[in-house]
């Protein structure tokens, strides 16, 4: 069984700006203004923070190049009153998120993978770290 080796590329190095959204390695605080997305009628929320959490999987030789990055997403992140406790809420949120980015980074860089199952692997331990991030998240907003 061949060992591919793993590169996990730190997505701040290759990032372009992006009116869209903001990757955690441009800017952690949160602002007003980033939040452009309209809150829906019905929620009782009084902001919400959309976030991505993504992974990029390409094979080189025998090489595996992984690509994780944490960003947040502006217009479909809304807030209905402008309060600097509720955006500092919200900030923490973007954090968990790239907390769980930095250990998908983590484990993936532990991996010993062979051709056969360098995919499920790696996808594997990026959903276990998502489902996580996705208990912290709920956690944190029951605190």
């Amino acid at each position: 069984m061949r060992v591919l080796s793993i590169a996990i590329i730190f997505i701040s190095l290759l990032q372009s700006k992006n009116e869209l959204a903001i990757f955690w390695g441009d800017r952690q605080n949160l602002e007003f203004e980033d939040f452009k997305g309209i809150p829906p009628e019905e929620s009782s929320y009084g902001a919400y923070t959309n976030y991505s959490v993504t992974e990029h999987i390409r094979r080189k030789n025998d090489s595996v190049l992984v690509t994780v990055a944490c960003y947040f997403n502006k217009n479909d992140s809304w807030i209905k009153v402008k309060d600097s406790l509720l955006i500092q809420h919200e900030t923490v949120h973007f954090a968990i998120a790239e907390l769980c980015a930095r250990k998908i980074k983590n484990s993936i860089s532990k991996l010993s993978l062979s051709n056969n199952d360098y995919l499920k692997a790696i996808d594997s331990t990026y959903m276990l770290h998502y489902e996580l991030l996705l208990g912290m998240q709920q956690k944190y907003d029951l605190e």
